[in-house]
């Protein structure tokens, strides 16, 4: 776990111990804030993974799989901070999750009227459903393990009801319920929303 001499030691490190020149005090202690804010969630969500009584995620596993085929294959596109891939690149994974997801539908049955339901079919489609998902993110520079726990705490949050989607059961957002923190997430891992995409041109 990071402790408040590391953070100050990087601060330091990174404006050579001084004021940057041009720089109001008053930006500069802005700048400190953020940078203890940030610090401090990366201590909440330390502290979580810690206290969860879980097993090791699978979550992280799978990732660490499909980033290894990535490689394997050069289509790492981000190296170790997030990056949004182009427009172009993002349709072709849309296209790709949708393909799987048809797939589920046909195995499911739902497409012809009195179809049977192709329980390996389904199997299938949902690990592929999956495998391709998280290779989107892996292009990405997603960080997926700190991603995925804090989704799980605010689902973990949520209470059995109705909502707007009308299912018979549900999970529902109770009265002061704390959403995921993806924002915060994002900016701890590196991701910069005023840098460029990143494209196959790239890889």
């Amino acid at each position: 776990m990071l402790n408040t001499e590391d953070i100050v030691k990087a601060w330091l490190q990174s404006t050579g111990g001084v004021l940057v020149p041009g720089t109001s005090r008053l930006d500069y202690a802005a700048t400190w804030s953020a940078h203890l804010k940030r610090f401090r969630y990366a201590q909440k969500l330390d502290e979580y993974e810690q206290n969860t009584q879980r097993s090791p995620t699978v979550s992280r596993d799978q990732y660490k799989d499909v980033r290894e085929c990535h490689e394997h294959f050069g289509l790492v596109l981000n190296g170790p901070r997030p990056r949004r891939l182009s427009k172009r690149k993002m349709l072709e994974r849309i296209q790709f999750l949708q393909e799987e997801l048809d797939e589920l539908v046909t195995a499911t049955g739902l497409k012809g009227k009195g179809s049977a339901q192709d329980f390996a079919g389904q199997a299938d489609a949902l690990v592929d459903l999956v495998y391709v998902a998280l290779g989107t993110a892996a292009m990405m520079g997603l960080p997926w393990g700190a991603l995925w726990d804090d989704v799980h705490r605010a689902n973990m949050s949520k209470v059995r009801g109705i909502t707007h989607r009308g299912h018979k059961v549900d999970l529902a957002k109770p009265a002061g319920w704390v959403g995921p923190h993806t924002d915060e997430i994002l900016t701890l891992a590196g991701y910069d929303a005023e840098e460029g995409e990143v494209d196959d041109d790239e890889a």
